[in-house]
């Protein structure tokens, strides 16, 4: 039987098998986000539990009504037949809940399937059977290789009218549009926090010609969650006034000394609107690039990205002893008093997860009771460091610096010729270390991302007292000790980057990614976090560093 291709997920409903509760299944699973779930009932309580079988080597974990078994990494790509009592994985379930107390006992007789829900179908193609007594249903499911939903709805303010004063500014000869589309520029999981849209338009000049012109917009999700989560923390009007305002003054302190220093693209501004937005240049259209998140930058690529972060911290340091302390919102950024809870409970929603699949890593007994004690802690310790510290070398962090976010200009022999850094929404100014943990740990190859860490270090510190100089830094210069003195004040951002922003950065691309998601608590919400930190590219990266981390005595409660 075939079935349609409807969404992420789907799902057998009306099931309701009560007398075998025995599951065989052949499961081809292509994706580290696809996986199988059953939803059984509890008849005598009404409880409800969704039992998942995912490609990970996970042996059991739950969280609240979710009960989580690893199929193995043999699992993808790979025909693979199993057969579970569904009985004996939700009793199992249960003991594991809640430990302390006598388990509760549930009775073969009280549970029945009430649905089956195939998870992450957005591959190419996958084969479910599954089988019970009374009778065998085959799933054949083929479809393109294209992620499964729809193009999101092009909000409704964007009008070719808008940008005519655009147009006319920057073309000369402008004489009509004749060409305007708007397209989604970024499938999900490349962008969380906003929608990005690729403006293509065709313009015709005075002596007849045709030429063509091209943006991203950057603009507000439709989900009033995520709206009210952007309009708290400013992110719009700060970046904004970043292109608007900071980067141009940053440039303009290396034009000043001689040197032509390039930070992003150009900035362009739509007339007065009431809708939240940021247009920019399509840094395409010059060959610019981003690199493969998934495989993570080499050393040559991860160089250029700290010469550029280096030149960046040193202008917004330099800046701050000639023109003063920078605007109230970039010294808090998100670390406003009045957002704490709010943080605490969205970082808390996502961690409790990772903490979850913790429990199944390899040589996790060594640092998981530190792991635990801190993972409760981990807004109270991000607020303490919040606090500028007037003895380290403090600068203007870019504040969200991973390969999504980093573009490169390359050559025909791929050589890198100009790096730019897009998405200005969280600057944060403080210790360094917190843009150096999050690119690092973040975005690069699992091969140099330790092994090279400290040689990469003494790199940015080179570039970063090279620019100091060169711009005429009063203070005193930071040495390479202290540097890395702050990098173990501050693991803490070391920590937070490993359990944040690396296990959106190696998950393969699904429909799931998105904030709502990283917010939310229902199936496919938890389904996705318990994917992000259960696939075994995540866990590869993670058995390193959570070691590496603890050494460092990240995962130390600080005392103040």
């Amino acid at each position: 039987m075939k079935l349609p291709l409807i969404s992420s997920a789907i799902t057998l409903k009306e099931i309701d098998q009560i007398l075998d509760l025995v599951l065989s299944a052949d499961l081809l699973l292509v994706t580290n986000s696809s996986s199988l779930m059953l939803t059984v009932e509890n008849r005598e309580t009404k409880r409800t539990f969704h039992v998942h079988y995912i490609p990970a080597d996970l042996l059991l974990s739950v969280q609240d009504e979710n009960i989580y078994y690893g199929l193995g990494r043999q699992a993808l790509n790979k025909c693979h037949h199993f057969t579970r009592d569904l009985h004996v994985d939700v009793q199992k379930g249960l003991v594991l809940d809640d430990p302390k107390k006598s388990p509760i006992r549930v009775k073969r007789a009280d549970l029945r399937i009430l649905s089956i829900s195939f998870l992450g179908v957005e591959i190419e193609r996958e084969v479910y059977r599954v089988k019970h007594a009374l009778s065998i249903v085959n799933f054949e499911i083929n479809i393109e290789h294209r992620m499964a939903s729809a193009e999101r709805a092009i909000p409704k303010w964007i009008k070719v009218e808008l940008f005519q004063q655009v147009f006319e500014e920057i073309i000369s000869g402008y004489r009509q549009t004749k060409e305007f589309e708007v397209k989604e520029a970024l499938p999900p999981g490349e962008n969380y926090a906003t929608i990005m849209l690729r403006i293509k338009a065709g313009i015709e000049l005075m002596d007849g010609s045709i030429k063509s012109c091209n943006f991203m917009l950057k603009t507000a999700h439709s989900s009033e969650m995520l709206r009210e989560m952007m309009d708290r923390f400013d992110m719009f009007d700060t970046e904004t006034d970043m292109y608007r305002f900071i980067i141009p003054e940053l440039e303009q302190m290396y034009t000043q000394v001689g040197v032509n220093v390039k930070f992003s693209c150009k900035f362009y501004k739509l007339p007065d609107i009431d809708e939240s937005y940021v247009l920019l240049e399509d840094l395409k259209c010059r060959g610019f690039k981003n690199a493969n998140r998934l495989e993570g930058l080499d050393i040559n690529h991860t160089k250029h990205v700290l010469k550029k972060l280096a030149q960046w911290h040193a202008a917004s340091a330099t800046r701050v002893t000639t023109k003063g302390p920078y605007d109230e919102k970039y010294m808090k950024s998100y670390f406003k008093p009045e957002g704490f809870e709010a943080m605490k409970s969205m970082f808390a929603n996502v961690t409790k997860y990772f903490i979850s699949c913790v429990s199944s890593y390899n040589g996790y007994e060594e640092y998981y009771e530190d792991l635990c004690k801190i993972e409760k802690l981990l807004m109270d310790e991000l607020y303490k460091l919040n606090e500028i510290d007037e003895n380290d070398f403090n600068a203007l962090n870019h504040g969200d610096a991973w390969c999504n976010n980093i573009m490169f200009q390359t050559d025909d022999n791929d050589d890198v010729l100009e790096t730019y850094l897009v998405d200005y929404q969280l600057p944060k100014y403080g210790t360094v270390a917190q843009d150096l943990y999050y690119f690092l740990l973040s975005s690069t190859k699992y091969e140099i991302k330790l092994k090279h860490f400290d040689y990469l270090i003494s790199y940015y510190h080179e570039n970063l007292v090279k620019h100091l100089r060169l711009l005429n830094y009063p203070n005193k210069l930071p040495t390479l000790k202290g540097i890395h003195m702050q990098l173990l004040k501050h693991g803490v951002w070391g920590l937070t980057s490993t359990c944040g922003i690396l296990a959106a950065v190696l998950l393969d691309p699904t429909e799931k990614a998105n904030l709502d998601n990283f917010m939310s608590a229902n199936d496919v919400a938890v389904d996705f976090k318990m994917q992000m930190f259960s696939n075994p590219r995540y866990r590869k990266h993670a058995e390193a560093l959570l070691p590496w981390l603890y050494y460092r005595g990240a995962l130390e409660i600080s005392s103040k």
